[in-house]
């Protein structure tokens, strides 16, 4: 199951975090083709928040943090990265610094990765999903 976590500076409207997490959703289910994906928004007020170290009272840059099994293939990257940063811009564009968007890609193999009480590695449905996912089969829509 991928995660995302968006850090960003407090203010953004409840309708605006929904349309942000369904962006989000369909930027991941894009990439990786799995159906159970978590999106989560970490707020920070002014005060609790400091870039290059200085609490300046300026909101910081929203950034993502993506968590998931590894994505070898460059295109499916790419494109994952160019929607989240969209998204990202697009909700916090008028309360936040988007000039510089920055998305991290944490990847975990399948031997890292623990579900249903047992590795991922040795469940045969997860290491096929995993040989799809990183074949040039199409992630079927949502």
């Amino acid at each position: 199951m991928p995660m995302c976590f968006v850090e960003a500076p407090q203010g953004l409207p409840v309708e605006a975090k929904s349309r942000l997490h369904e962006k989000l959703n369909r930027a991941v289910y894009g990439a990786y083709g799995i159906a159970d994906i978590r999106t989560y928004i970490r707020e920070y007020s002014l005060e609790n928040a400091a870039q290059s170290g200085r609490a300046d009272g300026k909101p910081i840059r929203p950034i993502c943090i993506l968590v998931g099994p590894q994505l070898r293939r460059l295109d499916k990257r790419r494109r994952l990265v160019a929607e989240i940063t969209a998204a990202l811009i697009e909700a916090y564009g008028q309360i936040a610094n988007v000039d510089n968007e920055t998305v991290f890609i944490n990847e975990y193999a399948s031997h890292d990765i623990g579900w249903l009480n047992r590795l991922h590695r040795v469940q045969p449905e997860v290491v096929e999903r995993s040989r799809l996912l990183n074949s040039w089969v199409p992630a079927p829509p949502p």
